[in-house]
């Protein structure tokens, strides 16, 4: 049996906005796999300072040239704008895997490493992709927006298909040990309390 993975949070993510028409600020928690030779960022998007990414990924001995593979969890801003900053990694998105112009395409719940599985988790957004990863602690779900943090929000006003949204929570909350959400910390799945 392969060895288990390592997930670790590269930077917390958060959401501020500034009044009620939605403006304001917003960094996708970013997310360090390692699954054997698999060197894999989730959701690298939007950061203040690119510094303090390169700087993360160092202490856990890495360089963006290392990132073996870059995945979004849906087609956001938010959550995808620095994925040129890995020149060398294959990059996933719900449509497949993209090799430099080369997409194989393929949306549907499938094995990426010996740990990680892609999972379709569509309603935040059509385009939504989860990971479930095994790892010796158990399993963590890294989710993208089907969960903010550990609140919810119970109701997404950006949610392209609500009740696409809760079959996608169901499914993660019953595979899952931990959740890490699209713009929080990482929670055990027995402690989600939606507000």
């Amino acid at each position: 049996m392969a060895e288990s993975a390592r997930v670790k949070i590269l930077l917390r993510g958060f959401v501020e906005f500034e009044d009620k028409t939605f403006n304001g600020f917003a960094q996708p928690t970013i997310t360090l796999i390692e699954d054997g030779k698999n060197i894999i960022i989730v959701d690298p998007g939007t950061i203040k300072d690119i510094k303090k990414l390169k700087n993360n990924l160092k202490k856990e001995g890495y360089d963006f040239d290392d990132v073996t593979h870059i995945v979004i969890t849906h087609e956001h801003h938010d959550h995808y704008r620095n994925m040129g900053l890995f020149p060398n990694s294959i990059d996933i998105d719900f449509w497949g895997l993209w090799k430099g112009t080369f997409l194989e395409f393929n949306q549907e719940d499938r094995k990426l490493s010996d740990n990680v599985l892609i999972l379709m988790t569509p309603g935040h957004d059509k385009s939504g992709i989860s990971l479930l990863v095994n790892t010796s602690n158990g399993k963590y779900a890294i989710s993208g927006d089907v969960f903010y943090d550990l609140y919810g929000p119970k109701n997404d006003f950006f949610a392209d298909d609500k009740k696409q949204l809760l079959q996608s929570r169901k499914k993660l909350l019953k595979m899952a040990d931990f959740i890490i959400p699209g713009h929080g910390d990482v929670f055990k799945v027995e402690d989600y309390n939606p507000k």
